[in-house]
């Protein structure tokens, strides 16, 4: 059975690929466009911080305020393809993600196993939320490919 106690590991790993990965970018290198299509780091580093705040709401929190900026990144938006006004810098996404980590392990210690139990979007809430740390899973790994695109291959891990 997967515990609180893995879902934190989870949530603190996703944190520290997030800085290892971005450690030394510039905004040039979040907005590099892999060829010959797909997302650039900066639209997965802010489509990660919308889905941490799914995350927060599906472990039974209310919707973090002050987040909003990151609807752009929202699953259905349209490609991120050059700077725009309005994105966050790396600092502010780095620091937003953390924020919503923390939240995110509060959340979870305030359920009981009960709830994981009640129903969800995908069968259980339990369900759901273990959808959501594969989904968060897979965007992490991302971030080593669009850093190596970038020109950034010294990190490996």
């Amino acid at each position: 059975m997967i515990t609180k106690e893995d879902f934190k590991v989870l949530f603190n790993t996703w944190q520290w690929v997030v800085e290892v990965q971005t450690e030394g970018l510039s905004q040039e290198d979040l907005l590099f466009q892999p060829r010959p299509g797909g997302n650039c780091m900066m639209w997965v580093l802010g489509h990660m911080v919308e889905s941490m705040k799914d995350l927060v709401v599906e472990l039974g929190g209310t919707e973090p305020k002050g987040y909003e900026l990151y609807k752009r990144f929202e699953r259905t938006s349209e490609a991120l393809l050059a700077d725009e006004p309005g994105l966050p810098d790396l600092a502010a996404i780095r620091q937003d993600f953390d924020r919503l980590s923390k939240s995110a392990e509060q959340t979870l210690d305030e359920q009981n196993d009960d709830y994981f139990r009640e129903a969800g979007w995908s069968g259980t809430r339990g369900a759901t939320v273990l959808f959501l740390a594969f989904h968060m899973s897979y965007h992490a790994g991302q971030l080593e490919y669009l850093r190596n695109l970038a020109g950034k291959t010294e990190k490996v891990i």
